[in-house]
């Protein structure tokens, strides 16, 4: 621990995180029993490692405590009846099965997974919708997973299924996620213009995670044959950016800090541009990490930069702690 000890504070802030979380009963458990011997190792380890102890004291606090305020934080709560709601349209969406799908975001901010009828607006229009708005299933079954949770990490709140698009409305002032939406709508635009479909399609989702443009029978084929993390941005999207950023600059006899600090701004805005969700946060502080430790001419350890992952998200989305995502 004394080589890496991003790793220590990472899971003393994760199992600060997860002893508030409503794990099952053998998760929990384990909880316990990692809080246990990291408090008995903080206790009973070498007088020189004082320093790193007070760290791993205050990561354990630290996780515990955001897990703490997020858990107090008002829960989403949608009317139980059918209502009208105005929201901004923010992909393209998909047709199956006489439905089409599409996300939205209502004009309060939640972000909303919508099933109608009728033909899906186009990226960026501000449409009144009647509906009943209602939260992803929790699991019936152990072993079922989360969808809630799922959805959760990509800031979809709740769905509205067999929805009605009454008419069209003015826009509202653009916002980060509208001008997100308009931009992929761009960028898909320009694919399609120059590529044949799918390809087009596959190449959007593996820029940026575009999947509600995906026929449904070619989405089945990526769940089926277990390839469709490639349509996820993460570390693999990340990493290459970062290289070929960082290679173009030193070619350029760029400074290295320089060549760094520039790299680090880019993978930033391309995991905003993805979505910002959970995998493309935390690669990009990996990412972040390993940059810094060039830039000062330091040796990168995997262990540390990992260890930066988890206690950078076990901090700032302490719920994400019981997610699959989070845990491979």
């Amino acid at each position: 621990m004394e080589r890496s000890p991003l790793l220590l504070l990472g899971a003393a802030a994760a199992l600060g995180a997860a002893a508030v979380q409503p794990l099952p009963s053998e998760l929990r458990l384990l909880t316990l029993c990692g809080c246990i011997a990291l408090c008995a190792w903080i206790a009973l380890a070498r007088a020189r490692l004082g320093r790193l102890r007070a760290f791993a004291a205050l990561a354990l606090v630290a996780g515990w405590t955001s897990a703490f305020w997020h858990a107090q934080a008002p829960v989403e709560s949608f009317p139980e009846r059918t209502t009208r709601f105005a929201c901004t349209v923010l992909d393209g969406g998909a047709t199956q099965n006489d439905f089409s799908a599409f996300t939205c975001a209502a004009d309060d901010g939640i972000k909303l997974a919508v099933a109608t009828r009728a033909a899906p607006p186009r990226a960026g229009t501000r449409v009144l919708l009647r509906g009943r708005i209602e939260p992803f299933d929790l699991p019936r079954n152990p072993g079922e997973p989360n969808q809630r949770l799922i959805e959760r990490e990509r800031g979809i709140a709740g769905h509205v299924s067999n929805a009605q698009i009454l008419r069209s409305l003015p826009p509202v002032p653009v916002t980060l996620d509208v001008a997100l939406a308009d931009a992929h709508a761009w960028v898909l635009a320009q694919l399609r213009a120059r590529m044949p479909e799918p390809s087009a399609t596959i190449l959007a989702g593996e820029l940026w995670g575009e999947r509600a443009s995906l026929p449904p029978e070619l989405r089945a084929e990526f769940q089926e044959t277990g390839t469709v993390h490639v349509l996820v941005t993460a570390g693999l999207h990340l990493g290459v950016v970062a290289a070929l950023v960082l290679l173009l600059l030193r070619g350029l006899t760029a400074p290295r800090a320089a060549a760094c600090a520039i790299a680090m701004a880019v993978i930033w805005s391309y995991a905003v541009f993805s979505g910002f969700h959970l995998p493309a946060v935390r690669a990009a502080t990996m990412i972040s990490c390993a940059l810094a430790a060039y830039a000062f001419g330091r040796a990168t350890r995997a262990w540390n930069v990992f260890g930066a992952a988890i206690l950078a998200i076990a901090i700032c989305d302490p719920q994400a702690v019981q997610s699959a995502s989070f845990a491979i």
